[in-house]
């Protein structure tokens, strides 16, 4: 689809969509009439599986005139008694309703385009309190480095209404997720715009990003539309982007780094948590973090300390060989020692001069 156009389509009303078809079809595939309430209505049928609707059937939501006149569920009711002797539960013509309603076009005009820069403001396009400008800010960095798009919906005076994230991924064909704006289901509103646009149709299916367990890149639900031609769609139960969401990647261990877990090391180098601990120590004096190899243990002080610390802080005993603080240190004959040895040399004091 072109980028940055708008474009204006208005819906045929009361047609229902190649999909609403699609999920109606099947709906009625699955019914069993030697069980539940078909077998209760219809005792003495001797089908086994409720028979489709045939090719001809008219998918618009009502029809004024003609044998099966009336609404969707009153004409499948009245088809199914006339030709097929058959009673349908309520529950049945229900659901029959829910699906037709779900995917009937309504007469409406829709003014939308397709961009490639999510810079409007969280609630523009009715996406106020989404987390995508919220807790998930670099999800959106994320959709813009992998080729991620929007679709955005305005009303007569141009104002953003609507909008929905969408990816193209292959030829003629597309996903649609996280949508926003319109009432009910503003995916399926959306998708099916885009499908009707295109002349194609559209499937819900499962959407994830496996190959990052961040959260960052949010599904509303874990599911999205897929639009394209129906044989393409029949192939497709689950999409998965494969998108990298990692932030950064440790350079020691090569694992993935999110914004909270880089930990910068002295010299620039990012890290991983364990492999910063493991590669680096804190000088207990200076309050600075040194590579592991430079920061020694002092046994008089019980800390760890860089070797910069041990050098204008520290002095070596004469007798124990051993390091302490520099000013708890203690001459004699122009040598230094630790206070526990200066008192086993049983130095004896000056004399006091008259």
């Amino acid at each position: 689809m072109e980028l940055n156009k708008r474009f204006t389509l208005t819906s045929p009303k009361g047609t229902i969509s190649n999909a609403g078809i699609d999920g109606i079809t099947l709906f009625i595939s699955n019914q069993r009439l030697m069980q539940g309430a078909w077998k209760e209505m219809n005792p003495e049928t001797e089908l086994v599986f409720l028979p489709p609707l045939p090719n001809e059937w008219e998918w618009v939501w009502t029809i004024q005139r003609g044998k099966y006149a009336g609404t969707l569920p009153k004409r499948v009711s009245s088809y199914y008694h006339k030709v097929h002797k058959l009673k349908c539960p309520p529950d049945f013509l229900r659901e029959i309703g829910n699906l037709a309603k779900q995917h009937t076009e309504d007469n409406a005009t829709y003014t939308f385009e397709v961009v490639d820069k999510f810079d409007w403001n969280a609630g523009d396009f009715g996406d106020r309190g989404s987390c995508f400008w919220g807790g998930r800010e670099r999800a959106r960095e994320i959709m813009q480095e992998n080729g991620g798009l929007a679709v955005c919906f305005y009303d007569s005076e141009g104002k953003g209404i609507a909008r929905a994230w969408f990816q193209s991924i292959g030829e003629n064909l597309y996903v649609v997720w996280n949508g926003y704006g319109f009432p009910g289901n503003p995916t399926l509103t959306i998708a099916r715009v885009i499908a009707l646009h295109l002349n194609a149709s559209y499937k819900r299916i499962q959407l994830t990003n496996s190959s990052s367990d961040s959260g960052v890149l949010y599904i509303n639900s874990g599911r999205g539309f897929m639009i394209g031609a129906s044989e393409v769609l029949e192939q497709y139960i689950q999409y998965d982007f494969e998108w990298d969401t990692a932030d950064d990647t440790c350079e020691d261990c090569g694992r993935d780094l999110y914004e909270d877990d880089v930990y910068v090391t002295p010299d620039g180098q990012h890290l991983c948590e364990s492999c910063y601990h493991e590669l680096y120590e804190n000088c207990e004096r200076c309050g600075e973090d040194y590579p592991r190899e430079s920061v020694h243990y002092i046994e008089s002080v019980r800390q760890y300390v860089c070797e910069h610390c041990v050098e204008y802080d520290f002095s070596y005993c004469e007798s124990c060989d051993r390091e302490y603080l520099s000013e708890d240190m203690q001459e004699h004959d122009n040598r230094w020692y630790c206070s526990r040895c200066f008192e086993e040399l049983e130095v004896e004091p000056p004399e006091e001069s008259e």
